[in-house]
């Protein structure tokens, strides 16, 4: 692999690869020194807990975990042979499949090749993918994509109706599911299976599987017999999982090429462990951030790309960072919270909406604008202005613009420079965000790679459909529905709830009435 060559200029740094170019860019900051570190300890102590975690060591203490997503890139890096033949093994599978089903060979029941894929998954298996999708989107799909992400009907409902009932027999489905029992994803494949049953079709000959082996998903993959079912391991956090099968399978589906991601994160893996600073992009960007959130009091981060394939990166880093760095740290003084709250679209659409704020409102925040100098397509070098001026230079433009009002009125910004958009600087990109997180989590003395607050919502829900499913039993028996009734079987706190389930039920047609039938519950 490529060496990097880093470039030092006033407070910007420039790291060069002969793929690809990124540049940090701190001279709109009012206060950062790119040349004084915060703290030479913490420095040490970080690259310590990156380089442990890349050995192997069960840094996700709380579950006992190894965390090895840096090994997806790299196999050779795996603390145990086996584990790295296994990556390989993956890697070489996907490529297989994929090209097997490019070429017609796994194909549908009437032995036809598909048309469409849709990718059915939630949070980390499923938002990567999508961002990098969306990214790579000027790259021409080899299959029609549909990504179903929530337990919403109406988007089952819109994608059937988009690919059209007649062309469901043309539809690959990609289940992601690390654990195999997230239960947004059952109901998805529990409703598209009697969809297709109702169609004459069985959905088993149009579904693929990615999770853990022995998981529940696994089980019934393999009981149903899917088409395949593709590793990922408990090693790789869910927000960390794009670059595992969860978004490689995807996207080398789609006729992206994974290969290119992998090579892109690799290279970045390589300049990120340099212990020395500024050369280590990812240590430099994790001291700015430190700086502005902890040593500032700046709690929330502006991500603003000005890009319009990049809008999803806002959402991505919202979950690889407010999942991983918002915990509470139980201290002799009490409880310490820590995280970063992440905002962002793209510009310049967002000039339009919150940069109002942003420059006049409260200065609780600091901001990362991302650029990207290449430009394709046909309306590249359309003039519209005199002087040559086109769309891409209003864009770079507007951008400038911003940070140069930002900074004349007191708003802390810095800006990566990207030189093209590509697989390989696309890669590259994630895992310097990734190796950020857990520098921060360094810092803060967090464990970044779980989620145990997630899993209370999760626990609080299943509570709620054990009311529901007594409210249906009632329903369906032709029990009492009316206000007193309910009180006496429900406990007080329960009311609340009981109400907008009831609503829902009754705009379903499950039960009768009004709404105000059941404002006595809200008493």
């Amino acid at each position: 692999m490529a060496a990097w060559t880093i470039t030092k200029t006033g407070k910007s740094v420039r790291y060069t690869h002969e793929r690809g170019v990124f540049s940090l860019d701190f001279n709109h900051s009012l206060n950062f020194d790119l040349t004084t570190l915060i703290d030479p300890g913490f420095h040490q102590k970080a690259n310590k807990v990156m380089a442990d975690t890349e050995k192997g060591v069960h840094v996700n203490e709380s579950e006992d975990r190894m965390v090895g997503h840096y090994w997806l890139r790299n196999p050779g890096l795996a603390p145990d042979k086996g584990i790295g033949d296994e990556i390989t093994r993956a890697v070489d599978r996907i490529e297989e499949f994929a090209g097997n089903v490019h070429e017609g060979r796994v194909a549908n029941e009437a032995g036809e090749a598909f048309k469409y894929l849709a990718v059915i998954g939630i949070g980390g298996s499923q938002l990567g993918f999508q961002c990098v999708s969306k990214a790579l989107s000027d790259y021409r799909f080899k299959l029609g994509l549909f990504t179903l992400d929530n337990t919403d009907p109406d988007s089952v409902d819109a994608m059937i109706r988009s690919v059209g009932e007649g062309n469901l027999d043309k539809v690959l489905f990609v289940v992601a599911s690390k654990s195999g029992g997230t239960t947004e994803i059952r109901n998805l494949y529990t409703v598209l299976e009697r969809v297709y049953r109702e169609k004459g079709l069985l959905f088993s000959k149009h579904a693929v599987a990615v999770t853990m082996d022995g998981s529940a998903m696994y089980e019934y993959a393999k009981g149903q017999q899917w088409l395949d079912i593709f590793p990922v391991w408990d090693w790789v956090g869910g927000r960390f999982s794009v670059l595992s099968p969860v978004g490689t399978l995807p996207l080398a589906l789609l006729g992206l090429d994974a290969d290119g991601l992998l090579a892109g994160a690799y290279a970045m893996d390589e300049l990120t462990r340099s212990p020395a600073y500024p050369d280590n992009p990812a240590m430099l960007l994790a001291h700015y951030m430190i700086l502005q959130s902890e040593g500032n009091g700046k709690h929330h981060l502006v991500v603003l790309p000005y890009k319009d394939k990049l809008d999803l990166w806002g959402k991505f880093l919202q979950q690889l960072f407010m999942e991983s760095l918002g915990k509470t740290l139980e201290t002799d003084n009490g409880p310490r919270h820590s995280g970063l709250s992440i905002f962002g679209n793209k510009g310049t659409t967002d000039q339009h909406s919150y940069v109002q704020q942003l420059l006049a409102g409260h200065n609780d925040f600091f901001a990362i604008f991302i650029k990207v100098l290449q430009e394709k397509g046909q309306a590249v070098d359309t003039e519209v202005e005199e002087g040559g001026v086109t769309m891409g230079d209003y864009l770079l433009a507007f951008c400038h613009g911003t940070m140069n009002a930002m900074k004349a009125r007191g708003r802390e910004s810095m800006a990566i420079t990207m030189e093209r958009l590509d697989p390989f600087s696309l890669g590259g990109l994630i895992a310097l965000f990734e190796r950020i997180v857990g520098y921060i989590a360094a810092y803060v003395g967090i464990n970044p790679y779980d989620q145990p607050q997630v899993e209370e919502g999760k626990r609080s829900a299943k509570a709620i459909i054990e009311i529901q499913k007594k409210l249906n039993g009632l329903a369906s028996a032709g029990g009492d529905l009316g206000v007193d009734a309910l009180k006496k079987s429900f406990a007080p706190d329960e009311y609340h709830v009981i109400y907008y389930l009831l609503q829902h039920m009754r705009e379903q047609g499950r039960v009768k009435g009004e709404w105000a039938d059941y404002d006595g519950l809200l008493d």
